[in-house]
């Protein structure tokens, strides 16, 4: 049994399967796994929609926290596609906490939709990709 753990960070999982064997006395019984995934970061928002008109600033600031008991340094960010999107990687100054701020901003100067993946490159032995799903709806102006 597998119990993938990837977005539970902070909750509580649980997964039962029922185990089939040849032994007469226990023909099946139940197995389950339970406990608490811990969380490695916050990551606020954990999506960015990006709307707005065209020839407008559009940008969505977006904070990556790593959790005190599991710290790490973000190495590299890079998108899948890159043609509407454009990224700035900050660490934040003490005063504001540990952590980092992407910034997201909108490159696309037409009517349309799109959607782009942001991977952030860690380096953490637990888990070295962050991905950032990015939309954007870039609408006419009126």
């Amino acid at each position: 049994m597998k119990l993938g753990t990837g977005s539970y960070g902070g909750k509580d999982v649980k997964k039962t399967a029922i185990i089939h064997t040849n032994d007469p006395e226990n023909p099946k019984f139940t197995l389950t796994i339970s406990g608490q995934v811990e969380k490695l970061f916050d990551l606020k928002p954990k999506y960015v929609r990006l709307t707005g008109y065209s020839g407008a600033q559009i940008f969505l600031p977006v904070t990556i926290v790593p959790a005190a008991k599991y710290p790490f340094k973000i190495i590299d960010v890079t998108s899948r596609d890159g043609t509407f999107v454009k990224h700035t990687l900050t660490e934040r100054k003490p005063s504001e906490g540990s952590g980092y701020t992407l910034l997201i901003e909108n490159l696309k100067t037409d009517k349309g939709r799109y959607m782009d993946l942001l991977t952030l490159t860690t380096d953490s032995q637990i888990q070295s990709k962050i991905i950032i799903r990015v939309y954007g709806n870039i609408m006419e102006p009126k």
